[in-house]
């Protein structure tokens, strides 16, 4: 150390260089010694750091190097007073006892990571000034304990019980009102606030003394000492409701899962022994639980929730850590978690493991991932022989259950398994609710309802989002008053989509029903396929009425099919999955069946949904009589299955579209499958008049047009064909006049010469044949 004479601090010899630089200004580089104060930063020491094998653990102590208590005339075990420079509120400030260590830890204020609780912490980036604690403290007379954590019971021996482990942790230190700390309790952690109360809370003979000094002292006559004679009453901390404090660790609920919640807390209170109504004897505890689900509904804020509520020892192995390019060392890394858990047997540990798949992978392509799986089922099996994990509770997640190695999943590995599906519309309802409680809004309880309705396949995360985009839509159109509204809702729905269809092509059509010319009757019964088992749940099931599980839609080309299904899907706010033959053929022997599987999984996981082949004839063509099997007839019958099999196909209905439904095969048919056949013929008068006023609503039709005689003209015209023959007359238009504002009939007449119509005669007959 030496002195810096322009001004007037005390600095590490190393930093002579720096300080010369920036004396003269008002920045300050730490650390420094000013006035036998120290100036410097916080650092926490953690189980792992060389410091924690020297000193001594426990709460309200902090540690700095020999030098600086030799130049600050600090003693050894001496009160000092700890505040942030800049700042004389009484939340930074605090009272430490101040023990040596050596200077090659370098010249940081060292606090234990034990004493996690206290406010000092948040002094991260902080100046931090330690100077002697000047005065005597005065003693305290009753001091409340007020338990932040709740437990079962608080009876009389509890309450003494508690009261002896806080004076055995607090007895002799100084603390301020709101002072936390924490006790074991019966191998638990229990968090504590002490709260002084206002007023004549001195003892009396320190209160004379306090008295007789004349110099002021209102710097450290927040802080008060306890002595032996302070009584401790012991109490919950409540709020004025009743409810626990916000500073509680009850503050995470999962909303929509508490039934989920209470079976995983069981299980796990059991495995970690704080149930004391589990069995003994030769009971054998589950002590592994895997909850698997989609990204985004809640493996994480369950955890989470359960980890706050036990209040135990948390081990968490995260599984891009494990793996080393080193032999042995990534199965070492994961033994040494268990063996920490195992070493301190009394103490109930939860292991958290999440995304497991990725430890333990179903197709493992090298030695080291080979090793790794080895030795963490190997690790699980133990678990149930040793007595040392008798307190040991294994949690793991999953978002790919499929991609777990099957091993792990049986008794005595991972005992038990949780699914976590996506929330149902009720379950919507009260997660936008509560997101919408932390913004202004001016959303009924009906709209409400109504956005929990159309959000089908959101999770918790999606839902998350789409409220964070409306209140960053309103922020635009509103300023400085932000509100969600409706609006603002609808245009972040058209951003956020459901998590879940990421990974499958899913689009998202923008048709509506007057978009499509005519075909009113085939409207209406697809209204009434789709629409209705939606809008009338109740009531088919009340008739025990199974809807309709597929729709084949068949005609000539250019009929609209494509525009129908999209139609739908955009009507009926339902998920809609396009599917093209070609893109469910693979090269490797399996992967095609799989694509089929991973479609309806998707399709069932967003229900309701809506599943659309187009060009079904490609992938569904006639069986052959051959033994062997060709691609196309593997996936045919995955198809089948997966369309009428075991698993059954609630609120999914798949709809295919085709040109030629004599070459489909007839097993696909059937009733339960596409049992509904809708022909989509080409379109009468009515029907191209309505298509004509469609695609010519934007342009100038001159008085020698007239609509009638288009109609008349276009016979046997698909609804595609009408409308190149109207994209034909604008550019002809266009060539005569750049601005084509205008359309006239001689642009009509060479239009349509130039776009005959292509549906054959031999076409229309095989459609004949087939209905008949």
């Amino acid at each position: 150390w030496v002195f810096c004479q322009g001004c007037g601090k005390t600095i590490p010899a190393k930093m002579k260089t720096k300080h010369n630089v920036v004396c003269s200004s008002e920045i300050h580089l730490l650390p420094y010694i000013e006035h036998r104060n120290y100036y410097s930063s916080i650092s926490s020491i953690s189980n792992k750091s060389p410091i924690a094998n020297i000193v001594s653990s426990g709460l309200g102590s902090i540690f700095v190097g020999e030098s600086v208590m030799f130049l600050c005339h600090f003693k050894v075990g001496q009160n000092v007073l700890l505040s942030c420079l800049g700042d004389d509120t009484l939340d930074f400030r605090s009272v430490r006892r101040i023990w040596p260590i050596s200077d090659k830890f370098g010249f940081e204020i060292f606090i234990p990571e034990e004493d996690k609780n206290s406010s000092i912490f948040s002094w991260n980036e902080k100046i931090v000034c330690i100077e002697k604690f000047r005065h005597e403290p005065l003693s305290v007379r009753d001091i409340s304990i007020d338990l932040i954590d709740r437990l079962s019971s608080l009876d009389k021996h509890v309450s003494e019980e508690v009261k002896r482990l806080s004076r055995n942790e607090i007895c002799e230190a100084v603390i301020k009102d709101g002072h936390r700390f924490s006790i074991d309790f019966y191998n638990r952690k229990i968090d504590i606030q002490a709260k002084i109360s206002q007023g004549n809370n001195i003892s009396t003979e320190r209160n004379f003394e306090h008295l007789l000094v004349s110099e002021p002292k209102t710097k450290y006559t927040q802080f008060l000492k306890v002595s032996n004679r302070t009584e401790l009453k012991v109490s919950f901390c409540l709020d004025g409701d009743g409810s626990v404090s916000k500073n509680s660790s009850m503050k995470l609920r999962p909303v929509g899962l508490e039934h989920i919640y209470v079976e995983m807390r069981n299980l796990a209170c059991v495995a970690l022994g704080l149930n004391s109504t589990a069995a003994d004897g030769g009971f054998e505890s589950p002590r592994s639980l895997l909850m698997f689900g989609p990204s985004g509904c809640g493996k994480t804020l369950l955890c989470e929730t359960l980890i706050s509520d036990l209040n135990v020892d948390v081990i968490r192995i995260k599984s891009y850590e494990i793996a080393s390019k080193y032999v042995g060392e990534s199965e070492n890394k994961l033994m040494k978690y268990f063996q920490i858990a195992n070493d301190d047997f009394a103490k109930p540990t939860l292991i958290l493991i999440e995304d497991v798949d990725n430890i333990c992978p179903r197709e493992v392509s090298t030695d080291t991932y080979k090793r790794i799986s080895n030795t963490f089922e190997s690790l699980l099996g133990s678990a149930q022989l040793r007595r040392s994990d008798c307190k040991t509770f294994v949690l793991c997640t999953s978002a790919h259950i499929e991609n777990l190695n099957p091993i792990l999943r049986r008794c005595g590995k991972i005992d038990t398994e949780i699914e976590i599906t996506i929330p149902s519309s009720d379950t919507r309802q009260k997660i936008v609710q509560l997101y919408l409680s932390n913004f202004s809004h001016t959303l009924n309880d009906d709209q409400i309802k109504a956005i929990a309705g159309v959000t089908h396949g959101f999770v918790g995360a999606d839902l998350k989002s789409l409220i964070s985009k409306a209140y960053i839509y309103g922020t635009r159109i509103c300023g400085d008053v932000p509100n969600i509204s409706v609006h603002s809702i609808n245009e972040a729905l058209n951003i956020v989509k459901a998590s879940a269809m990421r990974e499958v092509e899913i689009e998202n059509p923008n048709v509506k029903w007057e978009d499509i010319g005519g075909q009113d009757d085939l409207k209406y019964k697809l209204k009434q396929i789709i629409d209705w088992p939606l809008l009338h749940s109740k009531t088919f099931e009340h008739l025990g009425i199974k809807p309709p599980s597929g729709i084949l839609m068949y005609g000539p080309p250019g009929c609209s099919k494509t525009m129908i299904a999209k139609a739908l899907a955009t009507e009926a706010r339902t998920n809609f999955i396009s599917i093209k033959g070609p893109e469910l053929f693979s090269m490797w022997v399996g992967e095609s069946e799989r694509a089929v599987r991973e479609v309806f999984r998707k399709a069932r996981e967003v229900a309701p949904s809506i599943i659309f082949f187009d060009e079904i004839d490609a992938i569904a063509g006639k069986r052959s009589s051959k033994i062997s099997s060709t691609v196309n007839e593997r996936v045919l019958a995955q198809m089948l299955t997966e369309m009428d099999g075991i698993t059954a196909l609630h609120n999914v209905t798949v709809i295919a579209a085709t040109n030629r439904p004599d070459v489909i095969d007839r097993a696909l048919l059937r009733p339960g499958r596409l049992d509904r056949l809708i022909f989509v013929g080409l379109p009468n008068s009515h029907a191209r008049q309505e298509i004509f006023r469609i695609n010519l609503k934007r342009v100038h039709l001159a008085d020698d047009v007239s609509l009638d005689k288009l109609v008349d003209g276009t016979d046997g015209y698909s609804g595609a064909e009408i409308s190149a023959v109207c994209q034909e007359a604008v550019l002809i238009a266009l060539q005569e006049n750049n601005h084509g504002e205008v359309l006239h009939w001689r642009h009509f007449d060479r239009a349509l010469k130039n776009t005959p119509a292509r549906t054959t005669n031999e076409l229309l007959k095989i459609y004949e044949t087939y209905v008949a």
